[in-house]
C-alpha cells in the first residue's frame, strides 16, 4: 500500500529530488514530486496531509548515550540551578532526588561554586547522608562525607586514566571525584536500577528526542554488561524504539585486551532500529575538571596530559581498530589531545573507512588544516557552547583556557568552511537533546532569547545547521545519506516552521508535526 505524504514545502537534501510529496510504500520511497503529478500517479493511495509543514530527512543526533545516561540521570534534574542555594531547594522538592537512602542529582553546572567543586554542602543539606551529585559533562562528582566514607575512599588513591580524589591541604578527599576510575569508587554503591525500569526510561528518553525532530542517534556507550538485553527489550516493546540507534561500545584507557576483543565481537549485534558499529574512544578528559589536554597548561596549571598517560596506546589501539575494519569515534576536547588523535587517524592507511572526531573544543588553524586534508571527519555540539560558556568569558570553562585558547573555541564554521563533514549533536544527558534548540543555537551562537553570541562569526547557516544533522551526520560515520530520493527508507522529519526560512529565535519552539522511521510514524502531533 503506497503513503503519500504531501506539505507545503519540502527540502530533501538530494540535488535532483524536488517537489512537495513524498510517496512511501514498504518503508522506503518510491517516488519525489509534486502533489498533482504524484497524486494522479498512486490514485487509490492513502493520504497523509502535513498541511502548512515544511518535510526534511529524518534528523541525526550524532551524539547522545541513552544508555549510560539512564544512570547518569538518576536523581534530582539540576541542570537549572545557577546557585548553591537553587540546589538545596531542588534536592529537598524534588521526590526523585531519593534512591532508598541515597540523595542523588545530576546535570549539574559547576559555575555553582565559587572555586573548586567540593560535597561540603551536601553535609549541611543532609547530614550523615550518602549523597552524590554528577556534574554536568559526566565526568566528575561531588560526594557527601557519608558517601565517601561508605566507599573507603582514604585521599592516597593511585588511578590510572588521569582519575583523580581531590583531596584538602591536610590529605582528606573534599568530595571531588575526577573521571571515571574515580568515580566508580563511590558509584557503584548506589542500589542498581532494574532492568524493567531502565527498559521504560529507555524508550521514554528517546520518545522525548523524538518529540523534537529526531529519528536516529548515535549512541556513543553500551552501558555495562546487559545493554545488549536491554536493548532487544525495549525494542520488543510495543511501537519498539522511537529512534533508530548506532551503537558504539567504549574502549577505556583502563580496559585490558579482553575488553578490546569483547568491542571487537560485539560490532555484529544488532536488532530491530539498532546496530551496534564502531568503537568510542578517549584521548582526554574536560576542560572544566582540568581533565583536558592542553599544549599548555590550563590557568589552574591542569591539563597537562592524555587520559592514556601513554599516548602511544591510543595510536596502537586506533591501528588495531582500523586494521579490523572498525570505524573509530575519539573523545578530544584540548588543543594538543585534538592534535594527536589527527596525527593518528591521518597515518591510517586508506581503506575506506570512516572515523570521526568528537568535541573538538579548542583546536589551532594547523590542525584543523591537517583534519581537512585527512579527510577526517568531526563532531560538534553547538549547545556545549552557548549553555555553558558566559559571554564575559567569566565561566569555568573559558577560566580555565584564558583568552587566547577559549578565542579558538568551537570553531564549527573555520571547519566546514575547510570542506569538513561535520555532524552536529547534543551529547545527551550533558545538554538537552533538542533539535530545534540546536539548530538554533547553531546559527545564533547563544540561546534562542538570550543576549550575548559567543564567537558569532563561527555561526553557521541554516542549512549548514540542518545538513550538520541529516547529511552530515549520517556522512561522518560513513552510512548511506539520509536525503529524501527514491529508494531510500521513507524516514523523515516534518516541522510547523521552515528551518531554512524561518528566524533561529522562532524555529527553536516550533511545532514537530511528524516524524516517521521507514514509513512507520513515530510522532504525530498534525
Amino acid at each position: 500500500m503506497t503513503t503519500l505524504y504531501r506539505a507545503r514545502t519540502m527540502h530533501t537534501l538530494a540535488p535532483s529530488a524536488e517537489g512537495d510529496t513524498l510517496a512511501v510504500e514498504h518503508g522506503n520511497i518510491t517516488s519525489v514530486g509534486n502533489w498533482a503529478e504524484l497524486r494522479e500517479q498512486h490514485p487509490s493511495a492513502s493520504v497523509i496531509d502535513l498541511g502548512g509543514a515544511t518535510l526534511v530527512p529524518g534528523l541525526i543526533d550524532s551524539h547522545i548515550h541513552p544508555i549510560g545516561g539512564i544512570e547518569l540521570t538518576r536523581g534530582a534534574d539540576l541542570r537549572h540551578c545557577l546557585t548553591l542555594d537553587d540546589v538545596e531547594r531542588s534536592l529537598r522538592s524534588d521526590p526523585d532526588a531519593w534512591t532508598g537512602d541515597w540523595l542523588l542529582g545530576w546535570g549539574l553546572d559547576p559555575n555553582v561554586f565559587a572555586g573548586a567543586p567540593t560535597g561540603q554542602f551536601l553535609d549541611r543539606i543532609a547530614p550523615g547522608t550518602p549523597a552524590i551529585i554528577q556534574i554536568f559533562d559526566a565526568h566528575s562528582l561531588v560526594a557527601s562525607s557519608t558517601a565517601i566514607e561508605r566507599a573507603g575512599i582514604s585521599g592516597s588513591e593511585t588511578l590510572g586514566a588521569n582519575s583523580i580524589v581531590s583531596v584538602d591541604p591536610s590529605g582528606r578527599p573534599t568530595g571531588y571525584l575526577i573521571e571515571h576510575a574515580a568515580m566508580d569508587l563511590v558509584r557503584y554503591l548506589i542500589p542498581p536500577t532494574s532492568l524493567t525500569d531502565r527498559v521504560a526510561l529507555l524508550r521514554r528518553n528517546l520518545m522525548n528526542m523524538a518529540r523534537t525532530g529526531f529519528t536516529a542517534g548515535h549512541a556513543l556507550d553500551m552501558g555495562g554488561p546487559d545493554s545488549l538485553a536491554l536493548l532487544n527489550a525495549a525494542a520488543a516493546e510495543p511501537g519498539g524504539l522511537a529512534l533508530d540507534l548506532t551503537v558504539s561500545p567504549i574502549f577505556a584507557p583502563e580496559d585490558g585486551p579482553d575488553s578490546f576483543e569483547k568491542v571487537v565481537a560485539a560490532q555484529v549485534h544488532s536488532g530491530q532500529r539498532w546496530r551496534v558499529s564502531g568503537v568510542k574512544l578517549f584521548i582526554d578528559g574536560t576542560i572544566d575538571n582540568g581533565t583536558a589536554w592542553l599544549y599548555q597548561p590550563d590557568t589552574c596549571g591542569d591539563s597537562t596530559v592524555s587520559l592514556w598517560l601513554d599516548p602511544a596506546q591510543y595510536t596502537e589501539t586506533v591501528t588495531r581498530l582500523h586494521a579490523a575494519g572498525i570505524p573509530t569515534r575519539t573523545h578530544a576536547i584540548g588543543d594538543r589531545g585534538v592534535e594527536h588523535v589527527v596525527r593518528t587517524l591521518a597515518s591510517l592507511p586508506t581503506s575506506g573507512i570512516t572515523h570521526r572526531i568528537e568535541h573538538i573544543e579548542t583546536a589551532t588553524d594547523d590542525v584543523l588544516d591537517e583534519l581537512a586534508a585527512a579527510g577526517i571527519a568531526a563532531s560538534m555540539q553547538p549547545t556545549h557552547c552557548t549553555r555553558f560558556v558566559r559571554p564575559d568569558g567569566s565561566d569555568n570553562w573559558s577560566v580555565r583556557l584564558g583568552p587566547e585558547r577559549a578565542a579558538r573555541g568551537f570553531r564549527t564554521r573555520d571547519i566546514r568552511d575547510r570542506g569538513i563533514t561535520l555532524a552536529l549533536g547534543s551529547d545527551w544527558p550533558v545538554a538537552p537533546s533538542d533539535a530545534r534548540e540546536i539548530i538554533a543555537a547553531a546559527q545564533l551562537r547563544r540561546q534562542p532569547h538570550s543576549v550575548g553570541a559567543i564567537g558569532l562569526e563561527q555561526g553557521l547557516t541554516a542549512l549548514q545547521s540542518l545538513e550538520g544533522f541529516t547529511t552530515h551526520a549520517a556522512a561522518s560515520i560513513g552510512a548511506s545519506s539520509p536525503a529524501l530520493r527514491v529508494g531510500a527508507p521513507g524516514t523523515f522529519t516534518a516541522f510547523e516552521h521552515d528551518p531554512l526560512a524561518t528566524s533561529p529565535e522562532v524555529f527553536a519552539t516550533t511545532r514537530v508535526v511528524m516524524t516517521a522511521i521507514a514509513g512507520e510514524v513515530i510522532v504525530d502531533e498534525r
